[in-house]
């Protein structure tokens, strides 16, 4: 049996028909929708932004919203409701909200486009953020007919306490500049202790254009200290070329993402901790000016 067969124990259309009301089951006038933007140019009302659709969804509520609302004229004519979810890594895909569509204006500046007058639904509100999908191969469509069967990957607790995902593992992480300040604006976070127990190696990525810096830590306080520079220092945390990026555009920082490479022992030499760093520097060719940010 091929992957494409394998049982499904329960789907996504299972659990919401559970829940919605006698017009929700009509699944005609359903359509699932999965946001993963990696256009370079994208816009909300004609407003560019760079994060990801997950950091927009999470940060800047109202302004996902908006790029939910903006729709070509006639994709959803006939339907009823949008079933939306964020993508996240590989086919994944999770569920943020249930929108009823109340209207379909004309775009004031776009011809072709509409704008849906959208009301989230509240019977399904409970299950926002909860439930992972595979969105399965045809992840460049981004939309889907209700009636195509989704599997359930998991159902968690969503994004943790102040609106942080859960830490699974160190070579799990993968955080935003939006998510970096979060922990470190909330230090009771379950974060602070697991960053602070390890030392590193990590990378950050610059998402805008490609290039990778690779760093180690090698004290008392683990990850954590370090990155708590990049915090304090709106991103750059005293790289030379990270700082350039930052004193051209104060923002650009929402273009990083942190991760974790290999974890070391809290007590790890400081020679040991670099020589990991300068193998992991020679893998990524991050010494490369062409390819990333380290300078030695």
């Amino acid at each position: 049996m091929n992957k494409q067969q394998r049982p499904t124990i329960v789907t996504i259309q299972t659990i919401l028909r559970g829940i919605g009301n006698e017009d929700f089951n009509n699944s005609n006038a359903i359509k699932m929708v999965r946001h993963a933007d990696n256009r370079k140019d994208r816009e909300i009302d004609g407003v560019p932004f760079s994060c990801s659709l997950l950091d927009l969804y999470r940060y800047e509520r109202e302004n996902f919203v908006r790029y939910q609302s903006e729709q070509p004229t006639g994709r959803f004519d006939n339907t009823e409701y949008l079933v939306v979810f964020v993508g996240e890594k590989g086919t994944k895909a999770r569920l943020v909200a249930v929108y009823k569509i109340l209207s379909s204006v004309p775009h004031p500046r776009k011809p072709g486009e509409c704008i849906l007058q959208l009301e989230e639904v509240e019977d399904f509100k409970f299950l926002s953020e909860r439930i992972v999908i595979d969105w399965g191969g045809g992840v460049a469509k981004y939309y889907h007919d209700f009636k195509i069967e989704k599997p359930v990957i998991r159902i968690d607790e969503g994004f943790d306490e102040y609106g942080l995902p859960k830490f699974v593992s160190y070579r799990d992480t993968i955080m935003s500049y939006g998510d970096l300040k979060l922990i470190f604006e909330h230090p009771d976070c379950e974060w602070k202790g697991m960053l602070s127990a390890v030392n590193g190696i990590y990378m950050i990525k610059d998402k805008n254009n490609g290039r990778e810096y690779v760093g180690s830590t090698y004290n008392r306080d683990g990850i954590w200290g370090r990155w708590k520079t990049y915090f304090e220092t709106a991103g750059h945390g005293g790289n030379a070329k990270l700082e350039e990026k930052i004193t051209e555009d104060p923002t650009y920082a929402k273009n990083f993402q942190w991760i974790i490479l290999e974890e070391l022992p809290i007590n790890v030499s400081e020679q040991e901790a670099v020589r990991r760093e300068n193998l992991y520097k020679d893998k990524f060719m991050t010494r490369n000016k062409n390819f990333g940010y380290n300078k030695n």
